[in-house]
């Protein structure tokens, strides 16, 4: 982030470059925080319609969502992170491939 920064005016990416750089005292005040969107294939959802009602989905979703809930927070404590906040959204659905492919072609607008 410090090398490839821009942030589209020269003083306020010089600003942010600095914040990152640990001898700076600043450093100690910055708050580092990251959103993380994880999406996941789950064959919990129906091959055809109407094979499962919603809220039987919803159970099933919640239990897997659960478990990966434990698994990012063993690996967050793993590496100690003490001043870093990360909220982890968890993405079950049918096929990630199809909605990765249909993402970027949103935001690359190709």
């Amino acid at each position: 982030m410090r090398d490839y920064s821009d942030l589209g005016y020269q003083a306020s990416t010089k600003q942010f470059e600095q914040w990152l750089i640990k001898d700076n005292p600043d450093f100690n005040n910055v708050e580092f925080r990251a959103v993380c969107l994880i999406d996941y294939d789950d064959d919990s959802y129906p091959k055809e319609s109407h094979q499962k009602n919603t809220d039987e989905l919803l159970e099933l979703i919640k239990i897997k969502v659960s478990a990966y809930k434990d698994t990012i927070s063993h690996y967050v404590n793993k590496t100690k992170l003490e001043k870093f906040e990360l909220i982890s959204i968890c993405f079950p659905i049918p096929s990630s491939e199809k909605f990765r492919k249909q993402f970027l072609k949103c935001i690359l607008n190709k």
